[in-house]
C-alpha cells in the first residue's frame, strides 16, 4: 500500500524538475515561462512560451486585439539575445460585448515565442519582462518579471511534461496561406468574404486584421458544399477606410491559417438570417441509456472479459455454502468499477478545466499510467498464483466480514473492479463512442452522470449476481479443472503484462524496457521461495516500483515519428485537402497501439485481402493517423466530428465532402457502401 505514496512523490519531483520557470502573480494574472526543452544545444532559436493563468471572467489578447486591449509583449532583460522575439500566437477566440468584438484567450493560455541567442553561454537564469493586457469590466496592463533556466548540453533533450502543451499551442498558430483563392467585396451595407476550403471543421471563426470592423455586429459565417462565406453588416456604424487587400485569419476545429484577398467594391450577395451550423441536442436520457448499454457490452470485449472470468472462478468454491459472501464480493467489485469511473470523470473534468483535450483512453498515452497499470496487473498475477494476498486490515475485517470467520479479499474484489475499468478504456464498443462524445461536450455534472451510467453498465453483471447469487450454481462444480483454468487465466494476465510492456516500448529505449522486464520476472520468481515470500511481499513490490520509475526517468526513448503501415499514407490535413481537390476518395483510420478494437477492425475488415483489392479497384487513398502518443492534429480531427474515442474511421470523397463517419465495430458491407456513396457517379 506504500506504492501510491511512492508514485505521488515521484510525480511531484518530476514537476519540480520540469522546464518551467517560477509562477509570478499580479492582480488577476499568473504567468511563467516554459520550454519544450529541458536542455539545449545553442546555435539556433530557442523555443519558449508565456503560460498564463487568468482569474474567472478575465481575458487577454491576440496579435490583433479588436475593439479593446493590446497584444502581449516580451522584453529581453538578459544580455546575449537578439532584442526582438518572434511570436507564434495560437489562433484566438472571439469575445463580443455590447456589439464590440475582441480577439484573445481566457482561463489558461500558452503563447509560444522564439528568442535568438547571439552569445554563449546562456545566462542562468534567462530573464524577461512580459506585458499582458487583461480585461473584465475594466482593462489593465500587467507587467511581470519572469525567468527560466535551461542547461546547455551537446544534445537537445525534450521535456515531455511540457512538450505536449507547447506543441498543441504551436499547432494552432495560423500558418500563412498564399495560395488561397476566393473573393472579398464591400458595399454600403458592409463586407463579404468567400473562399473554397477542404476539409472544413466545426465552429468556424474569421478575424479581419487590417480593417476596423470590430464595432460591427459579429459576422454571419456559413459553410456549404466546401465553400466558406462570411458577411459583416455595418448597421449604423461608419465604413472603415478600405484597403486594396483584405487580410484575415481563419480558424475552425481542424485548422487555422492567415491569408489575404483582393478587395473590390461590388454588391454583396444577400446574407442569411443566421447560420445553421448546429445539430439538435440529443435527449439526456437516450445518452444515458447508450452509456449503460456501451458499458455492458464492454464486458464482452477482450480487454475486460478475463477479469469477469477470474471473478467467477474465484467464487465457485462458495456456490453452495456462502451465497451472502458472493453477494458482498459482487457489490465490492461493482463498487470498484463505479468508483474508478468516478475517478476517471474527476480527472477528465480537471483536464477540461485547464483547456486540455480529453478523450476516451487518452491515459494510455502516458508512460506513468502504463507503469502503474503494469504494477497492478503484476500484483493480480501473483495473487492468481496464490503468492500475494490482498485483504483488509484485521481490525476492519472483524467489523465488516461477518459472513464467515475466513472471509477476506474484499479489497482484492474492489481493486479488480477498478482494474476492469482501467482495462476497458482502450476498448470501444457499440453505443460507447456516441455516449462518450456527448459526455465530453457537457458540463461537469452531466459528464459525471454519464460516466456513472457507463460504470453501472460495466458493473451490471456483478450487480445481477449480487441480486441473485444462486446464478453461480449454473457453473460447473469445483474440481481439478479449476487449477488448469487458473493457469490459463494466469497466462492471460501474463499476456496483458506483455501487451503493457509493448506499449511502454513507445516511451522507453531497449535498456529501460529490459530493466522493467528483468525486475518483474525476478519479483515473480522470488515469490516461489517460501522463506522469502513474506519479505518480498512486504519490500519487493516497492523496490520493483522504484526500479521501474527509474527506468522511465533514466532510459526514456527519443520521440519517434509515427508512420503508417505499408498500405497506408500518414495522415495530414493538408494531404486530405489536396486529395479532395483532385477528386479522390479517402479512407481515414485513426488508430493507436493501445486500442484493441482498432486492431480487431484491421484484422477482420480494414486490412483483409478482399478489402485491399477493393480499395485498389476503386482508387481509394488510405490514410492512417497514429494516436499512440498525444497529437493535436488528430485531436482536432476527432473534435471536428464530435468524437472523443477511437476507433475512428471516416470516408471522404467527391459526393461526401463532409465525410461519412463509420461505426466503432466495422463490417466489410458498411465500409464498401460508404466508399460507393462517397465516389462520384
Amino acid at each position: 500500500m506504500r506504492l501510491p505514496l511512492i508514485l505521488i512523490l515521484v510525480f511531484w519531483s518530476l514537476a519540480l524538475n520540469a522546464a518551467t520557470g517560477p509562477w509570478q502573480s499580479d492582480g488577476p494574472v499568473r504567468a511563467r515561462l516554459i520550454s519544450p526543452l529541458e536542455s539545449v544545444h545553442v546555435g539556433k532559436e530557442l523555443p519558449l512560451a508565456l503560460e498564463l493563468d487568468l482569474e474567472a471572467g478575465w481575458k487577454t489578447y491576440w496579435r490583433v486585439a479588436g475593439a479593446a486591449g493590446a497584444a502581449p509583449r516580451i522584453n529581453v532583460l538578459s544580455d546575449g539575445f537578439a532584442p526582438t522575439v518572434r511570436w507564434q500566437l495560437p489562433a484566438p477566440s472571439t469575445f463580443t460585448l455590447l456589439g464590440f468584438q475582441s480577439y484573445g484567450y481566457e482561463k489558461q493560455a500558452v503563447l509560444p515565442f522564439f528568442v535568438e541567442p547571439i552569445a554563449q553561454p546562456l545566462p542562468d537564469p534567462m530573464r524577461f519582462k512580459a506585458t499582458v493586457f487583461v480585461c473584465n469590466n475594466i482593462c489593465i496592463p500587467v507587467d511581470l518579471n519572469l525567468s527560466l533556466s535551461l542547461p546547455e548540453s551537446t544534445n537537445e533533450t525534450t521535456d515531455w511534461d511540457v512538450a505536449p502543451r507547447y506543441n498543441e499551442a504551436l499547432s494552432q498558430y495560423p500558418v500563412p496561406n498564399d495560395d488561397l483563392t476566393g473573393e472579398a467585396r464591400f458595399d454600403e451595407q458592409g463586407l463579404y468574404l468567400s473562399f473554397p476550403l477542404q476539409p472544413i471543421g466545426q465552429a468556424p471563426e474569421i478575424f479581419v486584421e487590417n480593417l476596423d470592423v470590430y464595432e460591427w455586429p459579429a459576422p454571419v459565417i456559413t459553410v456549404d458544399d466546401g465553400q466558406v462565406q462570411a458577411w459583416w453588416s455595418r448597421g449604423e456604424i461608419r465604413m472603415p477606410d478600405i484597403e486594396e487587400r483584405l487580410v484575415f485569419t481563419y480558424k475552425d476545429s481542424l485548422q487555422s491559417f492567415s491569408s489575404s484577398l483582393d478587395l473590390t467594391e461590388q454588391s454583396r450577395p444577400a446574407a442569411p438570417d443566421r447560420p445553421d451550423l448546429t445539430e439538435p441536442d440529443a435527449a439526456l436520457w437516450l445518452m444515458l441509456l447508450a452509456a449503460l448499454l456501451g458499458g455492458l457490452i464492454l464486458n464482452a470485449m477482450p480487454c475486460v472479459l478475463p477479469v469477469l472470468s477470474i471473478k467467477l472462478i474465484g467464487w465457485l468454491s462458495w456456490r453452495d455454502e456462502a451465497p451472502a459472501k458472493i453477494r458482498l464480493h459482487s457489490l465490492a467489485t461493482a463498487a470498484g468499477v463505479i468508483s474508478f469511473f468516478w475517478l476517471l470523470a474527476a480527472g477528465l473534468i480537471a483536464l477540461k478545466a485547464t483547456g486540455a483535450y480529453v478523450g476516451w483512453g487518452i491515459q494510455f498515452q502516458s508512460p506513468w499510467f502504463l507503469l502503474v497499470l503494469f504494477l497492478v496487473m503484476l500484483v493480480f498475477l501473483a495473487n492468481l498464483l496464490d503468492k500475494v494476498t490482498l485483504q483488509l486490515p484485521q481490525t476492519l475485517q472483524s467489523g465488516l466480514l461477518t459472513v464467515s470467520e475466513q472471509g477476506s479479499g474484499y479489497v482484492k474484489s474492489f481493486l479488480q473492479g477498478g482494474a476492469a475499468t482501467l482495462l476497458a478504456t482502450p476498448c470501444s464498443a457499440p453505443f460507447l463512442g456516441t455516449a462518450v462524445a456527448f459526455a465530453f461536450t457537457q458540463n461537469a455534472g452531466v459528464l459525471l452522470l454519464m460516466f456513472t451510467s457507463l460504470g453501472v453498465g460495466l458493473a451490471l453483471p456483478y450487480l445481477l449476481i449480487a441480486a441473485s447469487p444462486s446464478v453461480v450454481r449454473w457453473l460447473p462444480k469445483p474440481g481439478r479443472w479449476m487449477v488448469t483454468l487458473k493457469r490459463v487465466m494466469a497466462l492471460g494476465l501474463l499476456a496483458t503484462l506483455i501487451w503493457l510492456g509493448w506499449l511502454l516500448n513507445e516511451h522507453l529505449n531497449l535498456i529501460g524496457l529490459s530493466v522493467i522486464a528483468i525486475a518483474a520476472t525476478l519479483w515473480l520468481t522470488l515469490l516461489y521461495w517460501p522463506s522469502l515470500t513474506t519479505k518480498v511481499a512486504r519490500f519487493g513490490l516497492p523496490l520493483l516500483a522504484i526500479s521501474m520509475v527509474a527506468a522511465l526517468l533514466l532510459f526514456q526513448a527519443q520521440p519517434q515519428t509515427s508512420s503508417a503501415s505499408a498500405h497506408w499514407q500518414t495522415y495530414s490535413a493538408d494531404a486530405v485537402s489536396e486529395h479532395l481537390n483532385q477528386g479522390h476518395t479517402l479512407l481515414i483510420d485513426v488508430t493507436a497501439q493501445w486500442c484493441i478494437t482498432c486492431e480487431f477492425n484491421k484484422l477482420t475488415v480494414l486490412e483483409t485481402d478482399a478489402m485491399l483489392v477493393f480499395y485498389q479497384q476503386r482508387d481509394v487513398v488510405l490514410m492512417q493517423a497514429d494516436w499512440t502518443r498525444p497529437d493535436p492534429a488528430i485531436e482536432a480531427l476527432l473534435a471536428t466530428y464530435n468524437r472523443s474515442a477511437i476507433p475512428f474511421n471516416l470516408v471522404l470523397g467527391p459526393e461526401a465532402t463532409d465525410g461519412i463517419l463509420l461505426p466503432e465495430l466495422l463490417t466489410a458491407k458498411v465500409l464498401r457502401e460508404a466508399i460507393n456513396r462517397a465516389q462520384a457517379n
